[in-house]
């Protein structure tokens, strides 16, 4: 025991005196195991969320599924009241609206919640439990009584944990009736749906208490899908069984609801189809991050080695020494052994923080702060088990090679020896090619990756000038259009418009048509717009024109991509489409694809409606402007303010940051993989100069001998810089035959990942070996400045 304690001074002793060797590794592994730390993170909090509800296997959600449409929609009031008369293997059917949201009053502060109303049993059916007090009475539920359950972490945080909480009366900021509360749910729970954090509930019956402003027949129009629905599977019933009893449900109310009920289907969907959503909301394209984070382990794991490797040809002399004096091979691998788990104790830590840090900073969306997320990775045992057994292990791994090397040398050789070897036999030219040819790999797949995120982020129109904001005026219909009017007046307004929803906004309205040689009704996406939109967007008008104030119902713009689709055989403008009921619409025009939704295919058919369809209490106003866009903020709540005293925006920002803000998660993904490929190149070029800077020092007496015979520094600098030439070449060929066979195992095992081109593979290497150029130079021209009279000096 008192020679491990002494080995393990010894050791640590020697690498604190090697900050050139800790250090590189210790950063390298480090923060290469922290972008795998972090996505094992994500997934670990996702995957294996503990949620406090009775037999969760059983417990699906109901969504709608319209015609032509990728996506899930919530359902209607009166569907809702429908389905519950249908049979089914379901032994419970519930409802929730989870849009509502206010502040609460408390002292001098307010705090902003999210209140979902729920309705009649919905503890029940989802099986909660509270942690203190009592759920809603079916008096409470029937009545709308204004009572509140709150979710244990609105209590912890907002109230201290305060016990007597039960019965207190708590105050709204918009002066709504108080509420008094009579529990508190279950610790870790809040909602069902991952990355929708609930703060509290109230009764359905009570949400005219909570919201002011409900649209008419909120909930009685069948076109309003406000309300999720949640179902308890009966025991022993199959997700199959229920399903095929929502098909029967859906033929029926089809047939008694064709105008609203006619194309659409009610699915049933399971609480990790949200776990999904929002890994794809955090991760896009995770495959290939996947593959990126483990080449760039792979890397950290050869570069450590290579250091492993360099500083055992620097000590071969002592090993050789200890091994004349009579050391056991043992003995000398142990001191390696030690060496390698100090060091991985030393990288856990990087890797942790690292890998923790952008995690959370992945799963936060922009501008908010780690409290108010519902769902953030936190230092735990198995989190902290990964750490340090990647640590360890990559440090063995990296360690392996050079000590087994260092095993199979002759003593009695190299302490006869007085000259230096080549760079490969030294130990840095093997793990330098395949830090090349790892390099490449990563190069190439991230530059796939980020020309897969640009494509996903264009928007087709320029943000820049324009801002946008969202106004509600349910008891003033006119307000809109004076605002619109002002706006239009200004010297600084270029052009304004008005549409239903705001480019990537969360409206959507299918539209069924037909058009050109096509008799069978599709469903396609839609948006309703008014006069002036596509030149307020700067979406530029294919053929046709935009539309006017005159346009009626009668009138619709499409996009190419959808023109092209009904008219393949000449001009869309002025031919007719049939929206059924006997209604024909008229094309006025076509515009360039460009994105209005969230959906990320930039060519996505889609129809535009004119501003006759826009009787809606709520609207986007665009303005494109001369000058700057944060300045139209400004201009517009004066506008607003103008026409309607007091009135405040529901949303005011400026196209750019709306757009930024949408797309966060994809740009965050982005400068990852753009992280993980310079990475990549650092460590490739730090592995060749540092294999470079060894050849130079063990060759020494040999380049002061050829200077002294004649040599000049050109040729010195020539040698060095063709020994790296020959490692990226080697590195370079290794990486390309690498990449091909990377590419057919994708192709095989994932058909609809992007492939690397050619195009990526040659900028990658054109990069690398212009970098592996720089890096090599450093070292050759410390050899050409190589003193033979030093040299033969210190002889």
């Amino acid at each position: 025991m008192s020679n491990l304690l002494l080995d393990l001074r010894q050791t640590l002793r020697a690498l604190l005196r090697s900050p050139g060797f800790t250090l590189p590794i210790v950063l390298v592994l480090g923060l290469g195991l922290g972008a795998n730390v972090a996505l094992h993170a994500i997934l670990q909090t996702v995957l294996l969320r503990p949620l406090p509800v009775a037999e969760r296997e059983n417990l699906l959600l109901i969504k709608v599924q319209p015609k032509g449409e990728k996506g899930l929609w919530n359902a209607s009031h009166p569907q809702f009241e429908d389905l519950k008369g249908f049979p089914g293997p379901f032994t419970a059917m519930t409802e929730s609206i989870h849009e509502s949201e206010t502040r609460l009053r408390l002292g001098d502060r307010l705090v902003s919640v999210t209140c979902p109303m729920v309705g009649e049993g919905w503890f029940r059916t989802l099986g909660l439990r509270p942690s203190l007090g009592r759920t809603f009475t079916a008096d409470e539920e029937a009545t709308g009584a204004p009572v509140a359950v709150l979710s244990h972490r609105l209590w912890r945080a907002a109230f201290q944990g305060d016990p007597s909480i039960l019965g207190r009366t708590v105050s709204t900021e918009r002066g709504l009736v108080p509420f008094t509360v009579v529990g508190v749910g279950p610790a870790g729970f809040e909602g069902l749906e991952l990355g929708q954090r609930e703060d509290l509930w109230m009764p359905m019956k009570s949400l005219m208490r909570v919201s002011s402003a409900l649209p008419p027949g909120f909930f009685t129009n069948r076109e309003i899908p406000a309300f999720h629905i949640t179902a308890r599977l009966k025991a022993g019933a199959t997700r199959a069984e229920g399903q095929a009893a929502l098909d029967v449900a859906s033929a029926a109310l089809a047939k008694a609801h064709p105008e609203s009920d006619s194309g659409r289907a009610f699915v049933l969907e399971g609480l990790e189809a949200s776990e999904q959503t929002l890994l794809n909301r955090v991760l896009p394209q995770r495959t290939l991050l996947f593959a990126a984070s483990g080449l760039a382990l792979l890397l950290g794991v050869v570069s450590a080695s290579g250091l492993f490797a360099a500083r055992i040809r620097r000590r071969e002399k002592e090993f050789a020494m200890r091994y004349a004096l009579g050391a056991s091979g043992g003995a000398l691998a142990r001191r390696l052994l030690l060496e390698a788990l100090l060091l991985a104790l030393m990288a856990a830590p990087v890797a942790l923080a690292s890998g923790l840090a952008l995690a959370r900073r992945l799963m936060l969306n922009p501008g908010q702060a780690a409290s108010d997320a519902s769902t953030l990775p936190t230092l735990d045992g198995g989190i902290l088990a990964l750490g340090l057994g990647l640590s360890l292990a990559a440090l063995l791994l990296a360690a392996l090679i050079p000590m087994l090397r260092t095993r199979r040398q002759d003593p009695a050789q190299i302490l006869a020896s007085r000259g230096g070897r080549t760079a490969t036999s030294a130990g840095g030219g093997l793990f330098v090619a395949t830090q090349v040819a790892l390099s490449l790999s990563l190069l190439a797949a991230s530059s796939v990756a980020l020309g897969a995120f640009r494509s996903a982020a264009q928007m087709g129109y320029p943000t820049a000038h324009r801002a946008f904001m969202q106004v509600s005026a349910p008891q003033d219909p006119g307000l809109a259009e004076r605002v619109l009017a002002r706006l239009r007046a200004h010297p600084e307004v270029a052009f304004a418009a008005r549409s239903a929803a705001a480019p990537l906004g969360g409206l959507r309205v299918m539209f069924g048509l037909r058009g050109g040689d096509r008799t069978e009704m599709e469903h396609l996406p839609a948006a309703m717009v008014g006069a002036g939109w596509f030149h307020a967007l700067g979406v530029p008008l294919v053929e046709g024109r935009d539309f006017t104030d005159r346009d009626g119902k009668d009138k619709v713009i499409l996009n190419e991509t959808l023109a092209r689709s009904f008219f393949p055989d000449g001009s869309a403008v002025g031919r007719p489409i049939d929206m059924g009921g006997g209604q024909r619409l008229e094309v006025v025009g076509v515009v360039a694809d460009h994105r209005m939704r969230f959906d990320p295919d930039f060519h996505l058919p889609m129809i535009w409606l004119t501003h006759e369809w826009l009787q809606m209490d709520s609207c986007c106003l665009l303005v494109a402007g001369r000058g700057n866009a944060r300045a139209l903020r400004g201009l517009m709540k004066d506008a607003l303010a103008q026409e309607k005293p007091g009135a405040e925006p529901d949303q005011l920002i400026t196209l750019e940051d709306h757009v930024a803000a949408t797309l966060h998660q994809e740009h965050q993904n982005l400068r990852l993989l753009g992280l993980l490929g310079m990475g990549s190149l650092v460590l490739a070029c730090f592995g060749l100069w540092a294999a470079l800077n060894l050849h130079v020092a063990l060759r020494r007496r040999d380049m002061g001998i050829r200077a002294a015979l004649g040599a000049t520094a050109q040729h010195l600098l020539a040698s060095v810089m063709g020994l790296g030439l020959r490692l990226l070449a080697l590195g370079l060929g290794i990486g390309v035959a690498g990449v091909w066979a990377l590419m057919r195992l994708v192709q095989w095992r994932w058909p609809g990942l992007p492939q690397i081109g050619a195009l990526d593979l040659a900028f990658s290497a054109g990069t690398l070996l212009l970098a592996g150029l720089l890096a090599c130079l450093l070292p050759a021209l410390r050899a050409a400045r190589v003193n033979p009279a030093d040299v033969l000096r210190s002889e």
